[in-house]
């Protein structure tokens, strides 16, 4: 089940953009969250009006030019983080195969690799077969499964960075238009493996 949650500014209320919602393990289909952030939609505006959420609604405001410049600059930096994030809990590429790396795989990985290493340090055999995201079966010895955290960590590393270059031209960006222009939805790494 997947559900949509709407964030705005902790000062302005001003719509920064939207992401999937982790749902409560206590509770399924109950969605947690994040301070700043609400499962109402905003609603629609042309410029220069801006959706802002005040005293648990959302309203349509006119802000002055510059603030709605550093409203949409605010929503796209928020984007990015809330994107960066998506990816991060997804999947990454090893040893030409899709792997999950949502928070239980990270953990199910950093075991393994735990083990693979202790089993080394005992001078003891060690093997696994590791299901894929694809429930395909990759069969890893000691080394292969030590690598998987490596290849995460690398993985992890190219999405920041992005996340960073993608900050910088926000930052740069001296108007609406210049803004509107930064895609950040494409061109991440691991774009390939989600459309496969």
């Amino acid at each position: 089940m997947t559900i949509i949650i709407y964030h705005y500014h902790p000062e302005t209320g001003a719509f920064s953009g939207s992401s999937i919602a982790d749902i409560s393990p206590l509770e399924p289909g109950v969605a947690l969250l994040p301070d700043h952030a609400t499962q109402l939609p905003p609603p629609q505006v042309e410029a220069p009006q801006v959706a802002v959420f005040r005293d648990g609604a959302w309203i349509i405001d006119a802000p002055h030019h510059h603030q709605q410049v550093e409203t949409l600059a605010a929503r796209l930096r928020a984007g990015i983080t809330a994107e960066r994030d998506r990816r991060e809990a997804g999947t990454f590429q090893y040893r030409g195969r899709v792997i999950d790396c949502d928070p239980r795989a990270v953990q199910r990985i950093t075991t393994a690799a735990m083990a693979a290493q202790a089993a080394l340090a005992a001078g003891q055999a060690f093997s696994l077969d590791w299901t894929c995201a694809d429930n395909s079966v990759l069969q890893l010895d000691a080394a292969g499964v030590i690598g998987m955290p490596l290849a995460l960590a690398a993985f992890a590393d190219e999405l920041h960075q992005h996340a960073r270059m993608l900050k910088q031209q926000v930052l740069a960006a001296e108007d609406e238009a210049a803004l509107s222009a930064i895609d950040i939805h494409h061109g991440w790494p691991g774009d390939a493996m989600e459309g496969e």
